[in-house]
Formats: structure tokens, C-alpha cells, sequence
């Protein structure tokens, strides 16, 4: 844009006196609204119609090069204008301030008044050529601009400032109700309820605490309830045909006609027995007694030989009488040869006798009517015997 650039014949001047040692020091940058000729440009003392004075944001060299930084801002324009012309200048060691330098636009650069466009600005390098031996200062006004150098490193520090530089609060993001703790720090607070329901999506926490409490501590109590809680029958614990009954009660209520149901047999009565106490416990007691023989007093029998203990039970068919069952004969010793004389009185008047032998050769048994006395023959003698292992 800035096509037309040439240093004035007042520019080279101070060159020639910085060449022989002096200083160029930038004092002014201007821009004007008018234009002249190319070839008069080197020639011009000032710019052309002035409108403003920009700010000199710093001189630097590199090498042979000399950038010069200007910056212009509508701050306290009134009324717009056409930029055509940017001016620099400079003074040496001794002397008065000349145009240094001068660029010129063809088409110009619309500057707009503050009230049209606020905080409007233009940034313009001049790159000057010069001998390494011309030293170029710059004066910078103090009430001006920053240099871009200054403003990249500021914009860096503050963009790279990761410590809230603007002083955000927890209310401007959004999070003014959240306290500062860590999550296993935070303490609820909710208000109880007495009504048992489920949770629901999206609801509040201080909701959810309340429900979430009466559950827990509604289950700990029914953990702790031994009273039967869920009304558990015994027919539920396969106890249905029990009747609640203590054993002394059931003790208290035994009959001789339960028990007898309950064995399968009868139990013999105690004032039938003539041997031992142990006769009647086993008789009473022991389940694996067996039922070997059943048949004539006159009749043999032999004991099979696992049988190691037997009761025989005589019964005599009396004409006129009732039938007289004699006491049971307990022998538990099979092993040597023996015989044994049984006797019964039946109403003071009668008496009977039989003769039992044993033969333990052959494990026989017979019994001896012969000897059964004050009865005729023709009474039914049978015996029954009972075996156990």
C-alpha cells in the first residue's frame, strides 16, 4: 500500500553527519491527507496536510536494516480522513528536527473518527537500508503506546497464566452452591421420611440420603428381629403334623395303647417275667428280637445257629378256663447242654410242670408234657419262641 518510500534530502543530510560519527535519534511520526508528485517526494520538508501524530513504537537494527515501529489510533478524532501520507521524523547530534523520511499511498488509508469505529488502529513498519557504521535512536512518547515486543511478551505471560489472572469466582462459572471439598469429604444434610419408595432418576440428593437411610436402617432392624418377622408356620419348616407339646406333656399323656401302636407289638408286663430285669428291657427295648418258631409243646425244634439268645413263651389251652400263658423263658447261654423244669399255679389249685431239655449237639429244643401234672393230656400245649442274634 505504502508504495512510494524515499529518505529527504534532510534525511541524507543527517545520514552524512552519522556517517562521520553522530547519532540519528527518530523524534515524530505524522500523517497527512495530501499528495504530491513521486518525483518531489525527497524534496518535502513536511507532510503534506497533517492530521495526526502516531507513536514510535521503537527502533531496531539488524545487520544493515533499521525497522522503525509506528502506530496510529483514532483516540480523539472527530472527523475521518484519508491517510496518503506517512512521515518520519529525526534530528543528529546538533541541529533542529527534519522530515526524515516520507511514504505515500495512491489509494490511501481510510482512517474513521473514534465515534464511528472506537479503538480503531493502524500498525506500520518502515524498514530503512542503512551503513553499519549509522546509529538510529528513537524517541518514544511515554504517554504512547506499548512496542508490539512488549505487548507479544505481556499477551504470552497472561495467556500462559494458568492461576486465574482475572480473579474468576466459583459464582460466575456457574458453581455457586458447590462446596470446596473433595467428593469423600462432602457431608450431605437431608431431611428423614417415614415412607418406604424407590429412588427415581434425577432426583435430588438430599432426597435420595433421606430414602437411602430409612432402607438401611429398615433392614438392619429386620436383620436384628428374631420375633419370626415374615410370620414363618411350622407346616413352612416341614414340622406341620407336630402338635407344640413339651416332653413332660407328652410323657404325661402316654397310654399302654399309643406305645403299643407306636412299637408294632405289645410289651410284655413285668409280673409275667420270672427271670431278670434285663428280660423285660430287652423284650421291651431291643427291636432285633424275631419270631422263629411257632408250634406243639410235643414238637422239636432246633435253634438255627445264629441265634444266640431266645425267650419261649408256653401258653396251655385249659378246658373250662381261660388259657394260662405261662412265664416267658429267657436263656441266653446256647452254649452247653441243659434242661429246665418251668412250674405254674394257676388259681391256687392247679399245678403244672414242664421239663424243657436242650440239646446243644444238634441246638434242639424239646419239651416234656409227661411232666406237665394235674392236667389231662388232651389239654393244647403250644409254645412260641422268640430269637436274637
Amino acid at each position: 500500500m505504502w508504495e512510494n518510500t524515499v529518505i529527504t534530502n534532510a534525511g541524507i543530510e543527517l545520514l552524512k553527519n552519522a556517517l562521520s560519527g553522530g547519532t540519528i535519534t527518530v523524534t515524530a511520526i505524522k500523517s497527512g491527507a495530501g499528495k504530491v508528485d513521486v518525483s518531489a517526494l525527497k524534496s518535502q520538508t513536511a507532510v503534506s496536510s497533517i492530521k495526526q501524530s502516531g507513536t514510535v513504537q521503537g527502533v531496531t537494527k539488524t545487520n544493515e536494516t533499521i525497522k522503525i515501529g509506528v502506530l496510529f489510533s483514532n483516540a480523539g478524532l472527530s472527523a475521518g480522513y484519508s491517510m496518503t501520507q506517512l512521515g518520519i521524523y529525526a534530528k543528529g547530534s546538533t541541529g533542529s528536527e527534519v522530515l526524515f523520511a516520507i511514504s505515500q499511498s495512491t489509494t490511501g488509508k481510510e482512517v474513521p473518527a473514534e465515534s464511528a469505529m472506537p479503538s480503531w488502529s493502524l500498525v506500520h513498519n518502515f524498514y530503512i537500508k542503512l551503513n553499519n557504521d549509522v546509529k538510529m535512536t528513537a524517541t518514544v512518547d511515554p504517554e504512547g503506546y506499548v512496542t508490539f515486543e512488549t505487548m507479544q511478551t505481556a499477551l504470552n505471560t497472561h495467556t500462559g497464566n494458568k492461576s486465574n489472572p482475572h480473579s474468576v469466582t466459583k459464582s460466575q462459572v456457574g458453581l455457586g452452591n458447590v462446596p470446596n471439598v473433595a467428593t469423600n469429604d462432602q457431608t450431605p444434610t437431608y431431611s428423614d421420611t417415614t415412607t418406604l419408595v424407590t429412588l427415581s432418576s434425577g432426583e435430588k440428593i438430599s432426597i435420595a440420603f433421606a430414602k437411602i437411610k430409612l432402607a438401611i436402617t429398615t433392614l438392619i432392624n429386620h436383620l436384628a428381629n428374631k420375633s419370626n418377622p415374615h410370620g414363618v408356620t411350622k407346616s413352612q419348616v416341614g414340622l406341620g403334623n407336630v402338635e407344640n407339646k413339651s416332653s413332660a406333656t407328652i410323657r404325661g399323656e402316654l397310654t399302654k395303647g399309643n406305645v403299643t401302636t407306636a412299637l408294632g407289638f405289645t410289651p410284655a408286663n413285668q409280673t409275667d417275667m420270672t427271670n431278670a430285669q434285663d428280660a423285660i428291657t430287652q423284650l421291651n427295648s431291643d427291636k432285633t428280637w424275631k419270631r422263629i418258631f411257632d408250634g406243639k409243646l410235643s414238637e422239636e425244634f432246633t435253634v438255627p445257629s445264629q441265634y444266640k439268645e431266645i425267650v419261649i413263651q408256653i401258653t396251655i389251652a385249659y378246658q373250662g378256663a381261660s388259657d394260662i400263658t405261662l412265664p416267658e423263658i429267657y436263656i441266653n447261654d446256647l452254649g452247653p447242654w441243659w434242661n429246665k423244669i418251668t412250674s405254674y399255679r394257676y388259681n391256687d389249685a392247679y399245678n403244672a410242670c414242664i421239663l424243657m431239655e436242650y440239646n446243644n449237639g444238634s441246638r434242639k429244643i424239646k419239651m416234656n408234657e409227661t411232666w406237665f401234672v394235674c392236667n389231662p393230656s388232651s389239654n393244647n400245649i403250644s409254645m412260641i419262641v422268640y430269637g436274637r442274634k
